[in-house]
């Protein structure tokens, strides 16, 4: 009760201290500033300031604006576990972008739009996002870009229970991220999470302290209490009890602050599970129910299944059989739910895995094309010179027209087995101008 109070006092003030915010009337970039600058530490704020700003944009069809301060109420909501909101605000941000032909913050709203729809559950839709954000990425070169593709591919690959896929992408990320030189440390948590499910402990442990570093100190608390939650459960499993309390104590501190409820009830859950294998079974209790609150507040049917399951079996322990009941009853109708998701997730997941090896199957079929084209133009080159060297002298050796720089250099470039597309690109002229290269160089050498 004493906790709940500290949150009223703390609401209540940050709805006093918004509302000053708010009437200060500043100039839109500097509040899409300002709200930027809080998303980590407070997306409650954050999304309070960006939707005023949207609404502001909107008033006064300032268009590039209208999808910055979208993307951002999106991102905010997201943050805030507000699915749905994040969803349709990410879907109207794509809509006003491409209204206004801005491939880069198009892509921008594409990737939020299937990380959102990937928490969701709708992976078929995650994954027309995912594709389509790595499309406008590599369009305009964007290396963040791409690296929040495949964090988001990764990530579709986890919900599929694919760990080794889910890997390779999360893998893939990181290293996207540490060549632009950005911030890499939530692909880094990610990477450790699959290293804990593939059962390699150590390797998991020594990755989480480097990503919670890196969290901390990019001012990322939601992330950081995730990592720290996901740590203090690997602690635990592998029986390092002392270490494991600061941890989760940190995780629980850091959910508290930030508001959100999903992480608060990851990291009272994990605290239940500690107060478990230290055998204090009725402390165990208290941190289950409270979890247990937290995750029905969210709507978080995972994190409250798990909860319910302990809890029934400590009520049992403790002879409370109407309350073991209750539960019993509880865990029967989550379940229930959990099974229609988990049917609707499996229907999704096998056309998820046509999508992906339809995708393979005409990348691989665009190789093969590129390298036959590559291998006539090779051997196209090779004729020439065979051609060349084999003309007989002439009684009165007629000369052959001399080639200019330019030709010479598509000469050289067909001889590296480029296309016309190909040459066209690198010299910055059109694949007709190549064409027309490429014959007058035939027309001279005979």
């Amino acid at each position: 009760s004493r906790l709940k109070c500290m949150n009223q006092v703390r609401n209540d003030a940050d709805r006093s201290s918004r509302a000053a915010l708010l009437a200060e009337g500043e100039p839109l970039p500097a509040l899409l500033a300002r709200a930027s600058g809080v998303l980590t530490r407070d997306p409650g704020l954050a999304r309070t300031l960006a939707e005023h700003a949207l609404l502001r944009a909107q008033r006064e069809a300032r268009a590039e604006l209208v999808v910055d301060a979208g993307r951002l109420a999106a991102t905010a909501c997201h943050a805030l576990g507000d699915l749905d909101a994040a969803a349709a605000g990410f879907r109207d941000a794509c809509d006003a972008a491409a209204r206004t032909a801005d491939t880069e913050r198009e892509m921008m709203c594409r990737t939020g739009l299937s990380a959102a729809l990937a928490c969701m559950g709708r992976l078929d839709e995650a994954l027309g996002a995912s594709l389509a954000g790595l499309a406008l990425a590599r369009r305009c070169a964007s290396t963040v870009g791409i690296a929040k593709a495949l964090n988001n591919l990764g990530f579709l690959h986890e919900r599929l229970q694919e760990p080794h896929g889910a890997l390779a992408y999360y893998k893939a990320a990181y290293r996207e991220y540490r060549d632009a030189g950005r911030p890499s440390a939530l692909a880094l948590m990610n990477v450790a999470c699959m290293q804990e499910a593939l059962g390699r402990p150590r390797l998991a442990r020594r990755l989480y302290a480097v990503a919670i570093d890196g969290l901390a100190a990019g001012g990322d608390r939601l992330n950081e209490s995730h990592a720290l939650g996901n740590l203090g459960r690997l602690l635990v499993a592998v029986g390092q009890l002392n270490a494991a309390r600061p941890v989760i104590d940190r995780a629980i501190d850091l959910a508290q602050r930030q508001g959100h409820k999903r992480q608060l009830a990851r990291a009272l859950i994990r605290l239940a599970e500690w107060h478990q294998a230290q055998g204090d079974r009725r402390l165990a209790r208290h941190a289950f129910v409270a979890g247990m609150a937290e995750a029905e507040a969210a709507g978080c049917l995972p994190e409250l299944s798990a909860s319910l399951k302990p809890l029934a079996a400590l009520h049992a322990e403790f002879e409370e059989h109407d309350a073991a009941a209750a539960v019993r009853a509880r865990i029967d109708g989550a379940e229930a739910t959990l099974s229609a998701q988990s049917s609707t997730l499996c229907d999704n997941s096998l056309r998820l895995r046509a999508q992906i090896e339809h995708a393979r199957i005409e990348a691989s079929r665009q190789r093969r094309r590129a390298l036959e084209l590559a291998r006539k133009n090779r051997a196209l080159a090779d004729a020439i010179v065979v051609l060349r060297a084999k003309r007989a002298p002439a009684p009165a050796p007629r000369s052959l027209p001399a080639l200019s720089p330019r030709e010479t250099e598509v000469l050289r470039l067909v001889a590296s087995g480029l296309s016309n597309d190909d040459i066209g690109s690198a010299l910055g002229v059109s694949r007709f101008t190549a064409r027309a290269h490429v014959a007058a160089i035939l027309r001279k050498l005979g």
